[in-house]
């Protein structure tokens, strides 16, 4: 997660010189920082996602799970509280059993430390297709909502606000950031820049 941050944060600070659009240009200029940021953790990445050895690790098996369970219950998911989240493991939920997690370390009914050890699982497993959209839609509306003035370069809040965004995507695909005390001195953070550039929007146009 660390080095596709950096190299995020890197591409942001000195190669970003104007606002994003939504074009072709900026869709292969994205494409070529995903490829960056893989070819920089790539060994974490396939470690995470594909298991160490030829053994399946926890994280991996509720990837791959999660996506089994979007399919199988098309649209919606398993349902909520049902997989990858703290109530599934409270409440260890049947979902772990009947897709062969059970014997997964730290899947386990008698451990289960990490079953909370993702987010991007939890959205896809429990509301399907559906919550993702919903969740693209949610990173799309922060997105669409990070301030940008063309007059003033000096301004730093927008790359600062798309820094913040990536950090929020990219510690999602590895932990569960979103959902738990870390993300809020992040979204305090982004959504005071964002209400800042509400107030003084407001205030120009009075």
């Amino acid at each position: 997660k660390y080095y596709g941050e950096v190299v995020a944060i890197l591409f942001f600070i000195f190669l970003l010189k104007k606002e994003i659009k939504i074009n072709l240009k900026y869709f292969i200029c994205f494409g070529i920082l995903i490829f960056t940021m893989l070819v920089f953790s790539w060994g974490k990445v396939y470690t995470y996602y594909q298991g160490f050895n030829g053994e399946i690790l926890a994280r991996s098996a509720l990837y791959q799970t999660a996506f089994e369970l979007a399919k199988d219950y098309f649209p919606l998911g398993s349902g909520f509280g049902s997989f990858a989240d703290d109530a599934s493991k409270v409440y260890y939920s049947p979902i772990y059993i009947k897709y062969g997690l059970s014997d997964i370390w730290g899947l386990s009914p008698f451990y289960s430390n990490y079953i909370t050890d993702t987010y991007f699982p939890v959205v896809i497993g429990q509301f399907g297709v559906i919550g993702l959209i919903m969740l693209c839609m949610f990173y799309f509306f922060l997105f669409k909502q990070i301030p940008y003035s063309p007059k003033d370069r000096d301004d730093f809040t927008y790359v600062l606000s798309l820094c913040l965004l990536v950090i929020f995507i990219v510690e999602s695909t590895a932990g569960s950031m979103f959902t738990s005390y870390l993300c809020i001195p992040y979204m305090l953070l982004l959504s005071d820049i964002i209400n800042t550039n509400k107030k003084n929007s407001f205030s120009k146009e009075l």
